[in-house]
């Protein structure tokens, strides 16, 4: 990330020139894997393990010790601040912290200004600057120049902790803050996880929102603390680049947002609600990524960012903002982008427009270019660039097409969130603040004030032009049904739309459902019965048919050390993929029937039975079973000897359509040959089975190791 100054000498106010960009750039991974920011204790690794970390991608200080320490506010996992330090004059409990050399100076007002944020949020934790170590036990910050790499954080309490951080202070636990982490929302989100706090993406409920993780192990869900929020996309400790169920894209907010801190309120201030009460808060008006409406503190009212998706904390519905400053030719002077945090100030004019200079996260200029529409470069008059715009959205200002609505769906790659930065009076409150309308309705603040007495029983004027009582606009996706002008969830578990087995537990989500398997039927009939399938390899199938948008594989069954001959009886055949090599998309999308799946051969002599799919993190695996209903000559492979239809009597060649492989997003490391080409197959004695032995079966073999590329 480079700092650049406010004005550039190369990039002449009022220039106009014809440009085309050289490389969209994706946000890097800043965290070090999927959980790579969260230093881990050595006593910690057990109960991470239980919230389904894996240990081989954790980050273990290998210094630390291997037993908890006793005696001291232990919440499971982490040692919570409010055993340490005592209080402050005003009974909260202090988290003491200080700054090393090693992080440039013009980054330590931020610091301090976002950290006395985090206090306000929290009730009753305070941050206390304490450069002279008056405190045992604290944080000490290292930054760019410290010698060590990344941007990272003990989870909870650590004393002496420094995972090789030189000069930390003694009792204190290290916590590093590179610059480009600083200006990307690293402050924050370093300092939840010193407090105690995972990551959202590492809920025990992520499935029903995100699609599946790649670092997930099993999740031993009463591990966790449950606060009954619902998952968040827009949190501080989100990370981004996952994707949701419902196809929305997010951003993570980059400061703790109300639901961050009211979590953490959970955690520290229970016992202090009467003496330590939370800021005062107001409810979003619509709901956000997830349509899960969230509350907003007043005090981050007209600050320019949007806190609720729809950005009413900020447009005057929720608070009548100061009016912003303007540039010379009307527009806002002064752009907030919610991706990064970025605060961008107009600076002269390109290509006939207002020029944004960017500070303070990702990307260094907004500019209007004839071919790509609102350009985000990374660097100041270069071609590298976040995300664009529309080029048909050519007005006056930034803004005049929408661009500051939460509906606006233009921008190409990442969506920006930008807002324009209100003016520095005061946020007064309008009526709707204090709103206690139901979910299915919307506030609407009127000439008259707002009547709380009505909401629960009148509909609201909308804050669109559609009635309450018309359809939904815009249509109601998948999983969604119109209610009374809102989209709500269709629980096709009580509805019985599901496609859940016999021998599996059907569970609604947000859009979907889920179907797990029985565990009374997995736990205990399953090993009762003892059923074993006879494993034969994964370098058994190749193409028959290729193309682009089915495929027909042909998988052999050899009859050589198998437990029945499947050239000459009956049997039962199972065929599987598994994730490290597929990924999630086609294994989820094969169970769903997204991606079809049939047998054929030259009669119809096989039966599908069951597609099953197998959750169970980095050794996830999907697949069918089937039965060979009869034995016929001309089973392939098969050929004319003589005149006389004569099958080979080495192998049954199973063939197998799938359709809607279009569908599929397979890894870009591997590609869809190198899945569909390892398949396993199994096969076992034909006999009367119950319908859970798939579910047996494919749950009792694990494949330990990724197959080699068959085209290798």
């Amino acid at each position: 990330m480079k700092i650049f100054a406010a004005t550039l000498a190369s990039v002449i106010t009022g220039q106009k020139y014809e440009w085309e960009p050289k490389t969209q750039v994706e946000i890097p991974d800043w965290h070090n894997g999927e959980y790579g920011d969260m230093v881990v204790q050595q006593w910690q690794v057990e109960d991470f393990e239980k919230r389904g970390y894996l240990k081989d991608k954790m980050n273990i200080d290998k210094s630390t010790p291997t037993t908890a320490p006793g005696g001291r506010g232990l919440v499971t996992w982490a040692r919570l601040w409010s055993a340490y330090n005592g209080e402050t004059a005003d009974g909260k409990y202090i988290v003491p912290y200080a700054i090393q050399d090693t992080v440039p100076a013009e980054h330590w007002q931020k610091i301090h200004d976002e950290l006395d944020d985090f206090t306000l949020a929290m009730g009753c934790l305070e941050f206390v600057y304490d450069p002279n170590f008056s405190n045992a036990v604290g944080v000490h910050i290292t930054g760019e120049t410290s010698g060590g790499s990344g941007c990272w954080s003990y989870v909870g309490v650590c004393s002496g902790c420094t995972n090789g951080e030189p000069n930390i202070q003694s009792g204190w636990q290290a916590l590093r803050l590179p610059n480009w982490c600083i200006d990307v929302g690293g402050i924050h989100h370093e300092f939840l996880h010193a407090v105690g706090y995972m990551h959202e993406q590492d809920r025990p409920d992520y499935l029903d929102w995100i699609e599946d993780r790649s670092d997930a192990g099993a999740i031993d869900p009463s591990a966790w603390i449950d606060t009954g929020h619902a998952f968040e996309p827009a949190s501080n400790v989100m990370y981004s680049g996952f994707t949701l169920k419902n196809g929305r894209s997010y951003s993570p907010h980059p400061l703790l947002t109300t639901t961050d801190a009211e979590q953490g309120y959970e955690l520290y201030c229970d016992a202090k609600r009467d003496s330590h009460p939370m800021e005062p808060t107001s409810m979003c008006l619509h709901g956000d990524h997830v349509d899960v409406l969230r509350p907003v503190f007043q005090h981050k009212f007209c600050d320019g960012f949007k806190d609720c998706l729809n950005g009413e904390d900020e447009d005057g519905r929720l608070a009548t903002c100061a009016s912003g400053e303007t540039t010379d030719r009307g527009c806002c002077k002064v752009i907030n982008m919610g991706f990064g945090g970025a605060t961008c100030t107009a600076d002269g004019l390109v290509n006939g427009k207002d020029r944004y200079l960017c500070e303070n996260g990702w990307g260094a200029e907004l500019r209007w270019t004839s071919n790509y529409g609102w350009f985000h470069s990374v660097e100041v008059g270069g071609g590298s660039y976040y995300s664009h715009g529309n080029p048909a959205h050519d007005g006056t200002c930034l803004g005049d097409f929408g661009e500051f609505s939460s509906d606006y769906t233009d921008w190409v790659n990442y969506d920006l969130e930008v807002t324009c930065q209100p003016g520095t009076g005061p946020a007064v409150p309008t009526p709707c603040a204090n709103h206690d309308c139901d979910d299915e309705y919307y506030c609407s603040n009127t000439a008259s004030g707002f009547d709380p007495e009505t909401t629960a029983t009148t509909p609201i004027v909308t804050t669109t032009s559609a009635p309450l009582t018309c359809g939904c606009d815009p249509l109601c996706t998948d999983g969604y049904t119109c209610d009374n002008g809102m989209c709500v969830d269709v629980n096709e578990c009580i509805e019985g739309s599901h496609n859940c087995h016999s021998f599996e537990n059907c569970f609604n989500t947000n859009g979907n459902f889920r179907c797990d398997p029985n565990e009374d039927l997995l736990n205990v009939d399953c090993p009762a019965a003892d059923f074993r399938a006879q494993w034969k390899g994964r370098k058994t199938t190749k193409y028959v048919y290729k193309g682009e948008d089915s495929v027909i594989l042909s998988s052999k069954f050899r009859v050589k050390n198998s437990p029945v001959n499947p050239r000459t009886d009956k049997y039962q055949g199972f065929i599987t993929w598994t994730k490290d090599v597929c990924g999630a998309d086609f294994l989820k999308k094969l169970r769903s029937g997204e991606v079809g799946v049939s047998l054929v051969d030259t009669e119809d002599i096989y039966d599908l039975n069951f597609v099953y799919y197998k959750n169970d993190g980095k050794y996830t695996m999907g697949g069918f079973s089937f039965e060979l209903t009869q034995v016929i000559d001309k089973d392939l492979p098969w050929t004319f000897k003589s005149g006389v239809a004569t099958k080979n009597m080495g192998s049954d060649d199973v063939q197998i359509v799938l359709t809607g492989i279009d569908k599929v997003q397979f890894l870009d490391a591997k590609g869809m040959d190198w899945c569909l080409l390892t398949a396993a197959n199994a096969l076992m004695p034909a006999g009367e089975y119950p319908d859970f032995m798939t579910m047996c079966i494919i749950e009792g073999k694990k494949f330990w190791q990724a197959p080699p590329n068959p085209n290798a």
